[in-house]
């Protein structure tokens, strides 16, 4: 089978993020997903009440299985909770042939829960990093992975910079968290040394719960499909916008 993505993320029981917003993406982009589940968490559409990660021998066998039965075209990595979970994942990444690998940085839930602890970062930085095509952190995000105040986009952009120059892969950073004068969000690209910014209008959905996976889903998506970029973060942040006004509507 072609065009197979893999989520490699949580399962929501609300059904509006993790796994299942994955798997939700890319039906609707024409890709066959597959899953490797990192964790079960209890939550509804506004916070994460608990969080089960899944033991190791499952993950291990689960990543095992995949390397071994399927030919994947892009990947998406999510929650994940513990420097044992990110060693397993990061030797299945060394070892595959998956040409796309996204990884969105999710530490905690808008809510405050935390998914991951900050003693782990380091080996989330080191173990991951160097094997992932794009990461997609927000503003609160790229604080904890640069270990630094960030102010601006313009601070942002030098600690996504840094931090590219230090681990090789592409940085994308979600705008949502800086303030603007106008209606509009500015959001970054850091890519093979060069910086590039995206300006979108900005949408207020009153449902909004898994934003974050479907734009990395479908980044990964569209990354495979067009193999360019630029191309694929603009298809995807519109794709995104449009997504969501469609769920709003329902």
């Amino acid at each position: 089978m072609n065009n197979i993505f893999l989520t490699i993320a949580a399962s929501d029981s609300s059904s509006g993020a993790g796994i299942q917003q994955d798997i939700r993406v890319a039906w609707k982009l024409g890709y066959k997903p597959i899953s490797v589940l990192t964790a079960i968490t209890l939550q509804d559409f506004n916070k994460v009440y608990k969080i089960f990660p899944v033991e190791n021998k499952i993950l291990s066998e689960q990543l095992n299985f995949v390397y071994n039965n399927f030919s994947v075209s892009a990947c998406k990595i999510g929650v994940l909770t513990n420097k044992e979970q990110i060693i397993e994942i990061s030797n299945f990444l060394k070892k595959s042939k998956i040409a796309i690998k996204i990884l969105d940085t999710v530490f905690c839930s808008t809510s405050g829960a935390v998914f991951l602890k900050n003693n782990d970062l380091k080996a989330f930085k080191e173990k991951l990093l160097p094997y992932v095509t794009f990461i997609t952190p927000n503003k609160l995000e790229l604080e904890k992975l640069a270990e630094c105040n960030i102010k601006n986009i313009e601070d942002a952009v030098k600690a996504a910079f840094d931090l590219h120059l230090s681990y090789g892969c592409g940085i994308y950073v979600k705008g949502g968290h800086f303030k603007t004068s106008y209606n509009y969000i500015i959001e970054a690209m850091v890519f093979n040394k060069e910086i590039f910014f995206i300006k979108k209008k900005k949408q207020n959905f009153l449902y909004s719960h898994g934003t974050g996976c479907a734009f990395s889903s479908a980044f990964a998506i569209f990354l495979d499909k067009y193999k360019n970029t630029h191309l694929a973060a603009q298809r995807a942040t519109r794709w995104v916008s449009y997504f969501f006004k469609e769920l709003n509507k329902i």
